[in-house]
């Protein structure tokens, strides 16, 4: 279903309730693996759709005794050495197996579980080791996913794969929030210092 432009606007027909709503996030879910970074129905039917799928719970109870139920399902999963999601080995010092350690940067760093992949990716191009200081990082260890340049200066950056290095954990701390130009900068100048 095409989107309509009329008055300098860009508007969709919901494929669920068929209304003609203009294309903005007040209007639709904004979903960045759709058409023009928009869900395809509007919110009141995305609403009303996931509250078909998600089960509700009766009360404040229940959700303890879930919630209870969950955690201690994951402590004997991590006591176990597995994955406190799936039934994997988990990585050292890590309570996830390494699809679900990524999976987790991933939803941060790159907005969405399911990019996992890239990451993996990005750290086999790296050969694991660090972007910066060329030391060995490991999954779980000490590999940190660091933005090249900086979100508190380019925020249009998020989610942005090629704004992301792995670096060693140590590095990402010192890094902080400058350029890594600006980063190099200040350890030669210390360096220097130190001779």
């Amino acid at each position: 279903m095409k989107d309509i432009e009329r008055d300098n606007k860009i508007f969709r027909i919901c494929y669920v309730c068929r209304n003609e709503l203009e294309l903005n996030s007040n209007n639709f879910y904004k979903n960045k693996t759709k058409d023009k970074g928009y869900e395809l129905c509007c919110k009141s039917c995305s609403k009303f759709r996931l509250s078909q799928y998600k089960p509700t719970k009766k009360n404040e109870q229940e959700k303890k005794e879930y919630n209870e139920y969950r955690n201690n399902w994951r402590k004997q999963q991590f006591q176990k050495g597995l994955c406190k999601v799936c039934k994997e080995p988990h990585l050292p010092n890590a309570k996830t197996c390494k699809k679900h350690f990524l999976a987790d940067l991933a939803s941060s760093h790159l907005g969405s579980t399911k990019y996992w992949h890239k990451l993996e990716e990005l750290f086999d191009t790296q050969n694991g080791m660090c972007a910066i200081s060329g030391l060995t990082i490991k999954l779980g260890v000490n590999a940190s996913i660091d933005h090249i340049k900086p979100l508190s200066k380019y925020p249009e950056l998020l989610n942005e794969l090629s704004n992301l290095q792995w670096v060693d954990s140590r590095i990402n701390l010192m890094k902080l929030d400058m350029e890594s130009e600006e980063f190099l900068s200040l350890v030669n100048t210390i360096y220097k210092y130190n001779l």
